[in-house]
């Protein structure tokens, strides 16, 4: 006897589909993003000194020429319950991004805001009088 095709199984797993096996399944660039953000922050934050390296900094910037600032400052959190709650948000919302644009526009998009940040930066730091510059930043 063949059965009702309403109670017949899916020819495929189309019809039924399993729930992601991976929490980075789809989403590469988000799993290399968190896993730079929690390798940067475990190795810059055995010393404190170092976390002063990272910092945004825009008195030394200016004064000093330290513009690897720039940069560094958006490589890690500053303290431990910063990394745990942004992590999550930066996993669960990256890789939903990602899945959603795809990996190529999320990277592009991703360097673009970093660019952009940097640019607005550098130039609130060049046109701002020396007194307004004492002012520390920590970004992710």
């Amino acid at each position: 006897l063949i059965p009702a095709p309403s109670k017949m199984p899916p020819a495929n797993n189309n019809n039924n589909p399993q729930p992601y096996t991976s929490l980075f399944l789809g989403a590469p660039f988000a799993k290399f993003s968190a896993a730079t953000t929690v390798i940067s922050y475990l190795s810059v934050n055995t010393k404190r000194a170092a976390v002063a390296m990272m910092e945004f900094d825009a008195a030394r910037i200016r004064g000093r020429g330290e513009s690897y600032r720039y940069l560094t400052s958006k490589l890690t959190f500053g303290s431990t319950s910063e990394l745990v709650v942004g992590t999550m948000l930066l996993t669960y919302l990256m890789r939903k991004f990602e899945r959603e644009m795809g990996s190529r526009k999320m990277v592009f998009f991703s360097g673009f805001i970093t660019l952009s940040t940097i640019a607005v930066e550098s130039f609130l730091v060049s046109s701002s009088p020396s007194s307004l510059l004492s002012f520390n930043l920590h970004y992710a």
